[in-house]
Parts: structure tokens; C-alpha cells; sequence
């Protein structure tokens, strides 16, 4: 198992990495919208 995390240890992360990426630039994105005080929480 510990091999296997090693030598694949890229195509384990990579993905993570993108995804966290691509969140973190949707929040900063979509943080300044107006809409925001019209959200209610239910």
C-alpha cells in the first residue's frame, strides 16, 4: 500500500488540489454579489 501511495501519490492529490482551487476561486468570485442581504437562511 505504501508503495502504491508513492509512486501514485500525484494522481491521488491532483484532483484534491484542483477541486480546493476551483472552490476557493468560486467564493472569491461570488463573494462581492449584492444579492446577499435578500439570501434568509430558512
Amino acid at each position: 500500500m505504501g508503495k502504491f501511495l508513492r509512486d501514485n501519490w500525484a494522481w491521488i492529490a491532483g484532483p484534491i488540489l484542483v477541486v480546493a482551487v476551483v472552490l476557493a476561486v468560486l467564493v472569491l468570485f461570488f463573494s462581492g454579489d449584492d444579492s446577499a442581504p435578500f439570501v434568509y437562511n430558512i
